[in-house]
């Protein structure tokens, strides 16, 4: 818990705070309680006071609609300094699932509205936090954050990790698959829920989208040392494998976002589709990375590419297709521009 001043009454003096810190989060709900006759203090500051306990509630606590220990409620556990465990009966959470995915596809699935309740009590005023869950399951976590945010209009994020377990549902081979779900239904229900409503003064439309990512091999080969070639022959042989070093079997989408997290870049950056010279690019984030990963590229094209005015351009190494001048012309053309050019 916190640690601020409470005076003694008698000597004036801050009292000795208790191990685990004041069980009220702020000092005005401690003297509200103090008012309330509720808090007892001891002889002197030396020792901390304690709350009375009473084996039936007085009027006055019946009364009293402040922040209470143990309050079951969405704003007394945002604000109270909550306990180590608290009970609440998990067949709420599992009926609430099955209504949602239409049938039992999960066991014990968390309850997200308890979860809600945790964030909230974590990040205080802070409604633009992160949230990361490295065992999503049945995506509990997902649900608790888009429901603080259309509860309060926050910008919470979450960040959802789940192993590929198997499962014995065919409509959900995967955990993930149910994960995914869950979310997909989440969110078009509180679209739905929205449809119709005014918005306030000064709310804007949120994103309630999601991208979904499945961790893979890289989209590019990958020169491995340790499988150098022994003779001249078998270096050229493998040379000639790597001249193009992308994978083929692999989708523009598979490259693009591999390429946004080389570039360092979060996967939710915003990306848009532009044209080019007859071609195609990627602006990512608000533009000052542009990502080209077009087979063929000639002069006019990458000076359309820098008349974005960009911080970066990436674009394929085998695109040049092998011509070292228009290569090395472009480096040179970034550079009086100012700009990074790279190639993968």
């Amino acid at each position: 818990g916190p640690r601020y001043d409470v005076l003694h009454p008698k000597t004036g003096l801050p009292c000795v705070v208790p191990e685990r810190g004041w069980i009220y989060s702020r000092p005005e709900e401690m003297q509200h309680q103090i008012d309330l006759g509720l808090v007892e203090f001891r002889e002197d500051h030396t020792s901390p006071p304690f709350r009375k306990a009473h084996i039936r509630p007085t009027i006055t606590e019946l009364n009293d609609t402040s922040e209470e220990e143990g309050l079951d409620d969405s704003e007394g556990f945002a604000t109270q300094v909550r306990g180590s465990y608290f009970y609440k009966q998990s067949q709420v959470a599992v009926k609430l699932l099955r209504t949602l995915l239409g049938g039992k596809v999960f066991d014990n699935p968390k309850d997200h509205e308890e979860l809600a309740k945790l964030f909230k009590y974590v990040m205080g005023d802070d409604t633009s936090g992160m949230v990361l869950d490295f065992f999503a399951g049945s995506g509990s976590t997902a649900h608790a954050v888009l429901d603080l945010n259309q509860e309060d209009g926050g910008n919470r994020k979450f960040i959802l990790v789940q192993l590929p377990e198997k499962t014995d549902n065919p409509q959900y081979p995967t955990i993930a698959h149910i994960t995914r779900e869950r979310v997909r239904r989440v969110i078009a229900k509180l679209k739905n829920d929205k449809n119709g409503q005014l918005a306030l003064e000064g709310e804007t439309n949120r994103d309630l989208g999601f991208r979904a990512f499945k961790l893979d091999s890289s989209n590019f080969k990958i020169w491995r040392s340790d499988n150098a070639p022994q003779s001249a022959e078998q270096l050229a042989e493998q040379l000639s494998l790597y001249t193009d070093n992308v994978q083929a079997e692999r989708s523009d989408q598979d490259r693009l976002y591999e390429l946004i997290l080389k570039c360092g870049r979060p996967l939710s950056a915003r990306v848009e589709r532009v044209a080019i010279a007859q071609r195609t690019a990627f602006s990512v984030g608000d533009g000052d990375l542009l990502i080209c990963i077009e087979q063929h590229l000639d002069r006019d094209t990458l000076r359309t590419l820098f008349a974005r005015k960009p911080q970066m351009v990436l674009c394929l190494d085998t695109a040049f297709d092998s011509n070292d001048a228009l290569k090395t012309n472009t480096v040179l053309e970034a550079q009086t521009h100012g700009i990074i050019f790279k190639t993968v």
